[in-house]
């Protein structure tokens, strides 16, 4: 599935639970002025995911905070 769309009107939460239910595998790119954030998903899980220097949970912990990107 390849969707495109703002953060603002998609927050990631939405998106990790729609990645969940559809039992998604792939990657979810997301572009902000300061970032680029890489999130790979398997069956609906994030197995991996690095915003800038940060990886894992911290890299998922600073994109949910962004209020401006698109994915």
């Amino acid at each position: 599935m390849i969707i495109k769309g703002r953060i603002s009107d998609y927050p990631l939460p939405l998106l990790w639970e729609i990645f969940l239910n559809k039992r998604e595998t792939g990657l979810l790119e997301l572009s902000s002025q300061s970032d680029a954030g890489y999130f790979f998903l398997k069956d609906g899980q994030v197995i991996d995911a690095e915003v800038g220097r940060l990886r894992g949970v911290e890299a998922v912990r600073f994109a949910e905070t962004l209020v401006d990107a698109s994915f």
